[in-house]
């Protein structure tokens, strides 16, 4: 028996036509027990005990559609709003250099991994008579964001200064920055940085703080788009030749989603024996920030009409409290 099935689907905006010559590619449309298009509303009113939701992905009027919703089938709704993606970085205050002495600023990382946190960058200054704190972490960040020297073209990290206190921050690989790229977000980690002068530390506070991958960021929604389309039976993707209708991903690059999720279940009778099953199922809708809490707001109201699902304070919070 299937153990969990997951519907991803990623829209624009949210249809309220009913005639789907009307509606838009990219389009959020609910449809009714019958599967006729129907506005929200009618789809979630309080008589009604099932719907489908589906995005539109052509002018053909063809639809990637959700398993049939069941309200006294629902497990769970949540929701979120858009949160933007933060790079991980790290930051240094210097101590008072010594002329004459030689600084090296190493950063570890996390992120690589072959070579977990043994993945080092190393970065060298000397300090020369009338260095301060403050001149010294503007000399770390000159060979840092040098476009001259091997480190500085090498870095992994981005480098900024004030008073004494050199921020790091991990730099946007940029090799997946498009739609239809092979390869799947991945975000630098910082895992510590040291400053030390012959073997002593030179620093006097540090602190290093994990990248906050955020929710609804585009590429995190690809990747997860692709995966599904993948488990849905699509193996090639963005191409006119072969499954251009499975195969294409909606998800807009630089578009930013907020996340609607329903976990609830279906009966079925399979051919080996005469007892009813259930199966999870999982349909989970990203749609351009603005959005998902009417969405989440009207499933939420429509699973507890009936007292078929109790809302829960970890699984049902109003992404706007």
């Amino acid at each position: 028996m299937a153990k969990h099935v997951r519907k991803v689907m990623v829209a624009s905006a949210l249809s309220t036509e009913t005639d789907l010559a009307s509606s838009n590619v990219g389009d959020l449309q609910f449809f009714d027990e019958n599967k006729q298009p129907v506005t929200m509303a009618t789809a979630l009113a309080t008589t009604a005990k099932s719907f489908y939701v589906g995005v539109k992905v052509n002018d053909d009027n063809e639809f990637y559609m959700s398993d049939r919703i069941t309200r006294d089938k629902i497990e769970a709704v949540t929701a979120e709003d858009y949160r933007g993606y933060t790079p991980s970085y790290a930051t240094v205050t210097f101590d008072t250099p010594v002329a004459g002495q030689r600084y090296v600023l190493r950063i570890a990382y996390r992120d690589v991994i072959e070579m977990p946190i043994q993945f080092t960058q190393s970065f060298e200054v000397w300090a020369k008579a009338g260095d301060t704190a403050t001149t010294l972490a503007a000399k770390f960040t000159n060979a840092i964001n040098s476009t001259t020297t091997s480190a500085g073209r090498n870095a992994r990290v981005t480098a900024s200064d004030a008073a004494g206190v050199l921020t790091l921050t991990a730099k946007d690989i940029t090799i997946d920055n498009k739609v239809d790229t092979l390869y799947e977000f991945h975000a630098i980690e910082i895992e510590d940085v040291t400053l030390t002068t012959n073997g002593d530390p030179a620093f006097t506070a540090k602190t290093v703080n994990a990248a906050d991958f955020g929710s609804g960021y585009w590429k995190i929604v690809r990747d997860i788009e692709k995966r599904n389309l993948g488990y849905q039976g699509s193996m090639f993707f963005n191409i006119d030749k072969w499954m251009p209708f499975t195969g294409t991903q909606m998800v807009e690059k630089g578009e930013q989603y907020d996340t609607v999720e329903i976990l609830y279940n279906n009966d079925y009778r399979s051919a080996d024996n005469q007892f009813v099953k259930s199966t999870p199922l999982h349909t989970t809708i990203f749609i351009k920030s603005g959005t998902g809490a009417a969405i989440y707001t009207a499933l939420l109201a429509w699973a507890n009409a009936a007292d078929a699902f109790s809302a829960d304070a970890d699984d049902s919070t109003d992404p706007n409290a």
